[in-house]
């Protein structure tokens, strides 16, 4: 595998949204979506990709959801959430009660990872810096 590095991403902006006084996407998995569909394909409608991924209508949240969070949620939805936005994805995991999966995981990930650099496409992932949602891209 090789160590390459996707040059010229940016994080995506809703420039129509700021004109109107308004955040745009701002939670931190569809902020990396955004940024990696765009960086895919360019010309991302922010209202089509919050709308196709349900995020939009946060149909997807659990019933105990803190609103200003993402605290209680079945993150194993995402990948759907990817698919119904026309994207394929590629989802590994693993919770805190798997700890014996630890490193096969890892490796799993790793794998994945530099599979999507490779092929162009930025890699989501959880947990990065802090708890939030991030990209990788080499």
């Amino acid at each position: 595998m090789s160590a390459r590095i996707l040059d010229d991403i940016a994080w995506y902006v809703d420039k129509c949204a700021q004109k109107r006084g308004e955040p745009g996407i701002v939670h931190s998995f569809m902020k990396c979506l955004a940024t990696a569909v765009n960086y895919i394909s360019g010309g991302l409608d922010p209202i089509w990709l919050m709308g196709s991924s349900t995020f939009a209508f946060r149909i997807v949240v659990n019933e105990n959801l803190c609103p200003s969070a993402m605290s209680v949620f079945d993150w194993s939805l995402l990948p759907e959430k990817v698919e119904q936005a026309g994207r394929k994805c590629t989802y590994i995991s693993r919770l805190w009660d798997d700890r014996d999966r630890e490193v096969e995981r890892r490796n799993e990930a790793h794998d994945e990872i530099l599979r999507a650099i490779d092929r162009g496409v930025p890699a989501i992932v959880w947990d990065i810096e802090d708890v939030e949602w991030g990209l990788i891209v080499g």
